[in-house]
C-alpha cells in the first residue's frame, strides 16, 4: 500500500489533467470524507461518555422491588390483613385469608397450589390479580404466594 504522500503526488498529477467537473466531484467527496470522518470521531466520542455514564448509574441504583416477593401484614382492629405482593398492597378479610392458607395447605404442590389461588381469586379477587400483574395461573408470583402462605400460617381443624 502506498503512503499518504505517494497517493497526495499520484492525485497532484491526475489534478492536472482532470475536467472541471471532475474536480468539482473530487472536492465535494473529499469534503464528504472529511466530515463522515469527524461524525465517526463525534460519536465515539459520544459512545465512551454513555459506556461511562451507564456504568456510573448501574453501580448507584438502588435494587427494585421484586415482583415477587410476598408479605402479609395485620389490618388494623385485627379485623384482615394487607396481602402485599411486590409494590401491590391488598387488604383481605379474615376470611378471604383463610381460604387462601387452605388452599396452600391442601394442594399437592406449587403447581397445584398456583391454580387453585389463580382460580380463587379470578372468581373472588380479580383485584389483586389484575393490580399485582397476574396474568395466568403459571406466573411465578402465585408460586411465591403458596410458599410463603405454607410457611407462615397454619391450619386449624
Amino acid at each position: 500500500m502506498e503512503t499518504k504522500d505517494e497517493m497526495l503526488k499520484e492525485l497532484r498529477k491526475l489534478i492536472k489533467d482532470s475536467p472541471e467537473e471532475g474536480l468539482i466531484f473530487l472536492i465535494e467527496q473529499a469534503n464528504k470524507l472529511v466530515y463522515n470522518k469527524r461524525v465517526e470521531e463525534l460519536n465515539a466520542l459520544q459512545d465512551k461518555r454513555n459506556k461511562k455514564n451507564s456504568s456510573k448509574s448501574k453501580t448507584t441504583k438502588k435494587q427494585p422491588v421484586q415482583r415477587c416477593t410476598i408479605s402479609v401484614e395485620r389490618g388494623s382492629f385485627n379485623r384482615s390483613f394487607i396481602l402485599i405482593i411486590g409494590t401491590t398492597r391488598k387488604t383481605v378479610t379474615e376470611d378471604e385469608m383463610v381460604k387462601l392458607v387452605r388452599i396452600c395447605h391442601i394442594a399437592e404442590n406449587a403447581e397445584d397450589a398456583s391454580a387453585r389461588l389463580y382460580n380463587r381469586l379470578k372468581h373472588e379477587r380479580d383485584d389483586i390479580l389484575l393490580d399485582a400483574g397476574i396474568g395466568s395461573k403459571n406466573d411465578k408470583c402465585l408460586a411465591e404466594i403458596y410458599k410463603y402462605l405454607k410457611a407462615n400460617f397454619s391450619m386449624e381443624d
